[in-house]
């Protein structure tokens, strides 16, 4: 069987600019979807790279979903290995889309809904913290108000003390029932890493993501202060047999715009086998890659869903757009409801 693949690229507005790393502003998503056309049906993918945080660029991904997918076949072998035998090396994003949009195929019959029978067919989403202060205090009471399990603060925007207070003012908000989680997205010296951690003590933070500057010294920071970290970005940049390594690590957030579907799956192994929680991110994915991202969550994660970032687009590809303003998702009800993609927001590409 040798599939129809199309080409798509898209371009969202946000509900208002994201500061993302290297004093870089989003106000727009920008992206690829992949559809695979077999029997006049559509199954899709997304490869949408993070400007800042990828190694590939839109180009690069258009370029290497073109190269993937001009001479795929699934003659031989299950999708599994014909994703494996065709994908470039060097772009996680095209990897992540290619895989999704067989999944999907191999999906479509909805017979994976059926391991959501019993007893709790949900999976629960982490709330996203960030703008003023004065918004990210009023979304903390939201989200303790509309029952989530968790929550999430970025940090390292401002002085250590300032910080702190936040983190502490925003725990008095959630109360002992939400779980703090911080992302410090390699702000501090070990230093200054060092006296955030004496700052929050006693804040009751389940963990920070990517604390230091040096990550190589992050093994260092958690048994000398007893500072809860979770590995993110360092997951990009090593193999995934060597995350066992990093028994220290209280959590893998893992991205797999940034890491590819094979490698997510690797380290929600590896975070498993030393007792770390899998926790799988989103990336300001479209719906279509929130969908994926929500059937991995359900499938290999163990962690409240880092997938809120969904709810900071003002528009979606896909109609009717996903409800993510709930604190648990029922795969039933995501899965039940057929949408389409609106092609008058897409362009093609290929």
């Amino acid at each position: 069987m040798t599939p129809d693949f199309r080409i798509w690229r898209y371009g969202l507005p946000l509900t208002a600019p994201v500061s993302l790393k290297r004093g870089l502003t989003m106000s727009a998503r920008e992206g690829l979807l992949l559809e695979l056309v077999e029997d006049g049906r559509s199954f899709w993918g997304e490869a949408s790279p993070l400007p800042g945080f990828s190694r590939e660029s839109l180009e690069d991904a258009r370029r290497r979903l073109e190269e993937a997918t001009a001479s795929f076949s699934l003659a031989e072998g299950s999708w599994r290995s014909a994703v494996a035998a065709s994908l470039p090396s060097g772009s996680p994003s095209v990897g992540f889309a290619v895989a999704s949009a067989l999944g999907d195929l191999e999906g479509s019959d909805g017979s994976w809904l059926d391991a959501f029978d019993a007893p709790d067919p949900s999976i629960a989403v982490c709330g996203l913290l960030s703008g003023s202060r004065e918004e990210i205090l009023s979304d903390a009471a939201r989200l303790r108000k509309d029952g989530y399990e968790a929550a999430k603060l970025k940090v390292g925007r401002g002085s250590v003390e300032d910080d702190a207070a936040l983190v502490r003012e925003v725990r008095g908000i959630l109360g002992d029932g939400v779980s703090l989680r911080l992302d410090a997205n390699r702000a501090w010296s070990r230093p200054e890493a060092g006296r955030f951690g004496d700052l929050i003590e006693d804040a009751g933070v389940e963990f920070v993501e990517e604390p230091l500057e040096e990550p190589s010294r992050l093994r260092e920071l958690s048994e000398a202060t007893g500072l809860p970290v979770a590995l993110d970005e360092s997951l990009a940049e090593m193999a995934s047999g060597e995350a066992e390594a990093h028994e220290y690590a209280r959590a893998f957030v893992m991205k797999p715009t940034l890491l590819g579907l094979f490698r997510t799956s690797s380290f929600a192994s590896a975070a498993k086998k030393i007792g770390a929680k899998a926790i799988i991110s989103s990336s300001y994915e479209s719906g279509v890659g929130t969908m994926a991202l929500i059937r991995l969550a359900a499938s290999i994660g163990n962690g409240a869903a880092g997938l809120d970032t969904y709810r900071r687009l003002a528009d979606d590809v896909l109609y009717p757009p996903l409800d993510l303003s709930k604190p648990r998702l029922d795969m039933r009800e995501v899965f039940g409801v057929r949408r389409e993609a609106d092609y008058e927001k897409l362009e093609r590409v290929a």
